[in-house]
């Protein structure tokens, strides 16, 4: 599928110039995979994205650049380093 295909057709149904802007398709899908695949509520899966810096990778969240170290080292022993920086 072509990305920008997928984000025009997405950003389609969010037509409105005034007010907070959406989130793009990728985040908005990667929510949704680990909500149905977790069994999570809407509540559940905010707190989790939070918490849970490989579901902010998954998502492509900008505000999660330590994310990238772990997945660099591949070293399970840089996951509470990283943990450490991240609030609960």
């Amino acid at each position: 599928m072509d990305r920008d295909e997928v984000e025009a057709q997405y950003m389609w149904h969010f037509p409105s110039k005034t007010g907070r802007p959406a989130v793009n398709a990728r985040q908005a899908l990667g929510a949704l995979i680990i909500q149905r695949r977790m069994g999570l509520s809407d509540r559940e899966l905010v707190k989790e994205i939070a918490r849970n810096p490989y579901y902010q990778f998954f998502i492509a969240l900008e505000s999660c650049p330590d994310v990238v170290s772990v997945q660099a080292w591949g070293s399970a022993r840089a996951a509470p380093a990283v943990r450490a920086g991240i609030p609960h």
